[in-house]
């Protein structure tokens, strides 16, 4: 008991982490790492994981955009979640459960996620600030209070990660970060505004930002987009984007752009045309539990070069307009859990090089386009839980190599489509009501 309660004083008045003030607590834990190579990526990417507060859970798609810049993953996902498996068997990190009917759609990292221990958190910590400064990979910056801790004129490190409470200050010192490509901001606040030093992070790749805090957040002082002309991948959390919308659009270099919980309101119908010159290089739009997106904007259907767009759990959503056939060249659609959607326009025919199509759980959907079945690049309909089908049209009997995921209350409806083959799963009811109603 006494040892326990020195430990407890010494963290409590020093305000360290029990990584720093016990040794032999760090050497043995340090031990556990000795299987990874010290140069390897997966020790890399352990490291990375300590760029995320503590506490929360990290989505795996967050971290396959981080390494599919840093470590060349494959933009399926399919390195990022071999790694994340085997990091969890050597139980480095807890992940969520693979349900039996979590198949993968648009990446292997889709609604994935994992948490670290705090202990293991800090390890990550520990071991990427040691050695020179100017030799590190990695800047962690962790502000409890309102004021920020001394920071560096000069930041050297490729990777750079700020958390703050919901006491901050927000008041930032101009640093150079012109080394940094990868920045990771974890905040809680209602306002928050931004680091002004993000005008001179000129290498800057990947973005990523998440609000921790109960309410939306709006994000103030957003470069103008020539300041992040090289920036790739976006992923903004529990954010309101109204107000920076036009940035976002003008972002010519940005190959993926993804919406989590995000409040999107009318961001995107004030444009009424010069989107594809705004986003020519935009292969990639994820769209995630927006409740008030209720029709996908007319503008964003002029994207010309997207090839993935997944709209999920975007409950209020009930339409899509004619002009979503403009996506010609896209190849995955997932619309997964938009529970009020009740139909699919008909200029879906226009997409000719749709392989995939993900309309799981959407309760409220009651027929298909007739001309459906004349996409003939079709190669998977996902439709678990879509109950008030009644109908499949006959062009499918056009596509000799459709496979049908579905359940059996809808496997019944493809009967009369010999050519169509049929991998049936199992339902769960649970699963199905979660989706329906998950925020």
């Amino acid at each position: 008991m006494p040892f326990w309660l020195d430990m407890l004083k010494k963290l409590s008045e020093e305000k360290q982490s029990v990584i720093s003030i016990n040794d032999q607590l760090f050497h043995c834990l340090k031990r556990s790492l000795n299987v990874f190579d010290e140069h390897s990526v997966i020790r890399q990417c352990f490291l990375d994981l300590g760029l995320f507060p503590e506490d929360q859970k990290i989505a795996a798609t967050a971290l396959m955009d981080m390494w599919v810049h840093l470590y060349k993953h494959d933009d399926e996902g399919l390195k990022t979640i071999k790694l994340l498996l085997e990091l969890s068997y050597k139980n480095i990190v807890n992940m969520s459960p693979i349900r039996d009917d979590s198949l993968m759609v648009a990446n292997w990292c889709e609604e994935k996620t994992v948490r670290q221990h705090d202990v293991m958190r800090q390890l990550a910590i520990h071991l990427s600030s040691q050695g020179p400064k100017e030799h590190r990979k990695r800047l962690v910056i962790n502000v409890n209070g309102e004021d920020l801790p001394p920071l560096p004129d000069e930041i050297n490190a490729q990777i750079l990660s700020i958390s703050t409470g919901e006491r901050f200050s927000m008041n930032w010192n101009d640093m150079q970060a012109s080394k940094v490509e990868v920045f990771v901001l974890n905040f809680m606040s209602e306002k928050y505004v931004l680091p002004r030093f993000m005008k001179y992070i000129e290498k800057l790749k990947v973005l990523i930002i998440t609000n921790y805090g109960y309410f939306f957040s709006e994000l103030q002082n957003f470069p103008p987009p020539q300041y992040l002309s090289s920036l790739t991948r976006i992923r903004l959390d529990h954010v309101s984007i109204f107000s920076i919308s036009t940035q976002l659009l003008e972002l010519v270099n940005m190959q993926k752009l993804s919406l989590i919980m995000c409040k999107i309101g009318n961001s995107f119908n004030e444009f009424t045309d010069g989107i594809p010159k705004k986003l020519p290089n935009l292969l990639e739009l994820d769209i995630e539990s927006c409740d008030d997106l209720v029709t996908f904007p007319k503008v964003l259907c002029t994207l010309v070069r997207l090839r993935k767009l997944s709209i999920i759990n975007c409950h209020n959503l009930i339409s899509l307009s004619e002009e979503f056939g403009g996506l010609i060249n896209l190849e995955v659609l997932r619309l997964t859990s938009c529970s009020d959607l009740t139909t699919l326009p008909d200029s879906i025919v226009n997409l000719k090089k749709l392989i995939i199509i993900d309309i799981s759980y959407c309760i409220q959907l009651s027929k298909l386009p007739k001309r459906m079945g004349e996409l003939s690049f079709l190669k998977t309909i996902h439709m678990t839980a879509c109950a008030w089908l009644d109908e499949i049209s006959s062009t499918f009997d056009e596509l000799c190599s459709l496979e049908v995921v579905c359940d059996d209350e809808i496997s019944g409806l493809w009967n009369h489509h010999p050519n169509v083959s049929k991998q049936i799963i199992e339902k769960d009811t649970f699963v199905t009501f979660s989706k329906i109603v998950s925020n």
